[in-house]
């Protein structure tokens, strides 16, 4: 394979620009040392060494220039040789689209058959979307009439149920009126009761023994109070109503009944009324209590009472009437507690509430809370043994 102007190396000019040094340093040499350099052989000589430097000067740029000459040559030979490819490979393409012209217009021909086609097409599509949008209408028109039809049932239905509402809410308040007055009635029965009670008590605590007003009898006998009976009210009342005396009842605690100790009976009775009995002198009765007093359960009452679970787990349960929508929080250390957030107990029934754990391996110190803000003072901190039952009653 040839090689290429570009690829063939380089005349280097540094030897012919040294030789031209050197036959022009001779002929300055020669000059200097001739007696008589104008005469024929020291003149021939310098002409000579000055002439073949000048040519050895010129030898590399002449060749450097004949280089570029060759290699403008092969560039134009090289663009030509692609030029005739470049061509040859257009003709290649031009015949092959040639050739593809007649199915270019074999297609041109199939889509002009469509095209004269697609009016006809257009009107068989236009007419089905005319008939579907027909049916559509009709139908939502059948579907407008039955939303009219139901908007107002529905109107009439609210109408109704707003009278009925109000009807309703009238009845419950004349019913609910009803049964407060007749709470408000037994209520004041049993106030003065109680006064009438209190007043024989504090009699019968001042008045003076009498054993010789009635001698024939042996055994001491208290004055006889006849019981008053409440008549029960007899009333339908709605399930509103019972739901509300339900829930009144549920926010009130339940105080427990003393039953006075059952009184022998005389063998002889008599009637107890305007008689003066001799009696022992009974014990100084206190006044009736309050709501809060009874609200506030005695020392015994408060204080835990524990036993052994019958599953093992540590347990609490709380007695305690706090109204409804309000919940009891379980504050302390132990298995799942701690003194910043409290832990709500779990309703069991009205004024039941319970806590539980299987984890506990140490007696457990907690606080209980009311909706985790109010804290039963009354208790203060409970302790509670691992495996152990604790029952306790709290009031805030």
């Amino acid at each position: 394979m040839p090689l290429l102007p570009a690829d063939t190396p380089r005349l280097p000019k540094w030897p012919f620009l040294a030789g031209d040094a050197a036959l022009l340093a001779i002929a300055f040499v020669i000059g200097s040392q001739a007696r008589n350099p104008f005469a024929g052989a020291p003149l021939m000589l310098i002409v000579a060494s000055v002439a073949l430097g000048a040519v050895l000067a010129a030898t590399p740029f002449i060749s450097d220039y004949a280089r570029k000459q060759d290699e403008a040559l092969d560039e134009r030979q090289r663009s030509l040789e692609a030029l005739a490819r470049t061509v040859a490979t257009s003709a290649e393409q031009i015949s092959i689209a040639t050739a593809s012209l007649h199915g270019l217009a074999e297609t041109a021909t199939k889509n002009l058959q469509l095209a004269e086609q697609l009016p006809a097409r257009l009107q068989e599509k236009i007419g089905e979307v005319k008939s579907l949008r027909t049916a559509e209408n009709a139908q939502l028109e059948t579907t407008a009439s039955h939303i009219r039809q139901a908007a107002a049932e529905l109107a009439r239905l609210e109408t109704v149920a707003q009278k009925n509402l109000s009807t309703a809410r009238a009845e419950l308040d004349v019913k609910a009126g009803q049964v407060f007055s007749q709470l408000d009635a037994k209520i004041a029965v049993l106030a003065a009761l109680v006064e009438k009670f209190s007043a024989a008590l504090a009699a019968s605590a001042t008045e003076k023994p009498a054993s010789a007003r009635i001698a024939h009898r042996e055994e001491p006998e208290s004055p006889a109070v006849e019981p008053v009976v409440i008549p029960p009210v007899v009333e339908e009342k709605p399930a509103a109503t019972e739901a509300i005396v339900a829930e009144l009842a549920a926010e009130e605690p339940k105080m427990p009944r003393k039953r006075a100790p059952k009184k022998p009976k005389a063998e002889n009775p008599e009637p107890a009324l305007n008689l003066e009995i001799e009696t022992a002198p009974p014990e100084p009765v206190a006044a009736p209590a309050s709501a809060d007093e009874f609200s506030q359960p005695s020392p015994d009452e408060a204080a835990p009472v524990s036993a052994l679970s019958a599953d093992g787990a540590t347990r609490l349960l709380v007695t305690a009437y706090i109204g409804i929508g309000n919940k009891l929080f379980l504050r302390g250390a132990g298995p799942g507690l701690n003194w910043d957030q409290g832990v709500p107990l779990q309703f069991v029934s009205i004024g039941k509430w319970r806590w539980e754990t299987t984890d506990a391996t140490a007696p457990i110190q907690a606080k209980l809370y009311k909706n985790d803000g109010v804290e039963c003072a009354a208790l203060g901190t409970l302790t509670i043994e691992p495996g152990q039952q604790a029952e306790v009653t709290a009031v805030f």
